[in-house]
């Protein structure tokens, strides 16, 4: 009986015939554990395991990248305070007789664009310097018809923060905050050359109040009293030309053409042309930026392939065996590359990260409490910064690429095995 239940079933069989009836009656099915394998080509597999000997490369790029940034990115402050110093010429246009002698009217100019000319009316000129990144900068003081103040800031979106506007009554000046802020003023100060001697504004002006916003300019009353008849004559007399709403380019052409069909003796200040002015003075910055930037990601570039070759002399017996069971090298190199991206990319989006913090509170505690202004988010500096991932990259590519084709997978085998 117990030899025609062994050759039925064997030993196993009561356990496999229980199994079957467990299955036809519902029960529970046994637990079959898989087990996948990782893939030896996967970049992530090696950073994940060995993140301490990768992370030197990572931080090096960090480090460089956030140097880069916080190096290029105040540069911009030529540029965007003169643009904020120049920014009211979005409101109107000025024509002003050459050489400012004041011996042609300047109105004449300004009857060729009266179709797209809403209005034009007389104003003197001088400049308030203030501190910039290195020398000075200047912002445009306006002396007109105390009436015309208040059109003239809600033109520039300008906003009374603090005091009252000028009249015949209360003369004086209101002057941007960031401006007085530069400089230490407040409002009851006075500033002139009446008052400090080194000042290039003339005469003395008090402050009876500050203006907040974009556009920095000062405006204040032309006045009756004797100093206004001593600086007068020292102030530029220029027209103010206010165009008809969405008609201002077309306004500042028709002044550019009546300028060259015979009105030679006044000039037309339009922001286009402040613009380009400006953007010419600092035409041989990115000259500077270009070489900074290359530079440095040259140098780094080479240390970042060096750690990398160091990395991969401790990997011989990994990559001998990949090409013993038939990896092409060709593929090693992309492993290897793409792990040389994954963390050269990574650094560089932390060092952006940090320096971009950085530069957001050096922004706020130092560059606008003294008037200047910094654009943080600048795309230059992080294209600047890219070079050093990419240059990283590219010759750890060919590094470790000579130095696959030159590794002998059965040398390393046989030493080892020795």
């Amino acid at each position: 009986m117990r030899e025609r239940r062994d050759r039925a079933g064997g030993e196993g069989a009561p356990a496999d015939m229980a199994w079957s009836v467990s299955l036809r009656l519902g029960g529970p099915r046994p637990m079959v554990r898989r087990v996948k394998r990782a893939d030896p080509l996967r970049p992530t597999l090696y950073l994940s395991r060995r993140l301490r000997r990768v992370a030197p490369s990572g931080a090096v790029v960090a480090l460089v990248t956030a140097l880069l940034v916080l190096v290029i990115t105040p540069t911009n402050t030529f540029l965007e305070t003169t643009r904020r110093d120049i920014a009211p010429l979005e409101a109107f246009t000025v024509v002003s007789p050459i050489g400012a002698t004041g011996a042609a009217d300047p109105l004449a100019a300004v009857s060729a664009a009266d179709a797209h000319v809403e209005r034009a009316f007389p104003a003197r000129a001088m400049w308030v310097r203030h501190p910039m990144l290195v020398g000075d900068a200047f912002c445009a003081l306006l002396l007109v018809d105390s009436a015309e103040i208040p059109d003239l800031l809600a033109r520039l979106h300008l906003e009374l923060s603090s005091g009252h506007l000028p009249d015949a009554e209360h003369p004086g000046v209101v002057l941007h905050e960031d401006v007085a802020r530069a400089r230490g003023l407040k409002i009851g100060d006075r500033f002139g050359s009446l008052v400090n001697r080194d000042d290039t504004t003339p005469g003395a002006h008090p402050i009876v109040g500050l203006l907040s916003g974009a556009p920095r300019i000062a405006l204040g009353d032309e006045g009756a009293d004797a100093m206004s008849e001593f600086l007068m004559p020292r102030a530029t007399h220029f027209v103010l030309v206010i165009a008809k709403p969405g008609e201002k380019e077309a306004s500042d052409a028709a002044l550019h053409a009546a300028r060259s069909e015979g009105h030679e003796a006044f000039e037309v200040i339009d922001d286009a042309e402040m613009r380009a002015r400006a953007d010419k003075a600092l035409a041989n910055l990115p000259v500077l930026i270009g070489f900074v930037s290359s530079a440095s990601a040259a140098v780094v570039a080479l240390v970042v392939a060096l750690l990398a070759v160091i990395a991969f002399q401790g990997r011989h017996e990994e990559f001998a065996i990949l090409l013993a069971i038939g990896h092409t090298p060709r593929r090693l190199v992309t492993k290897l590359t793409t792990e040389c991206a994954i963390v050269t990319g990574l650094g560089w989006l932390i060092g952006v990260l940090v320096a971009l913090a950085v530069l957001a509170a050096f922004e706020r505690s130092m560059m606008a409490p003294r008037g200047l202004v910094m654009r943080v988010w600048d795309a230059r500096p992080l294209a600047a910064s890219l070079l050093v991932p990419v240059a990283s990259v590219l010759i750890t590519l060919v590094a470790l690429g000579r130095a696959l084709r030159t590794l002998d997978p059965i040398e390393v085998v046989q030493r080892r095995g020795g």
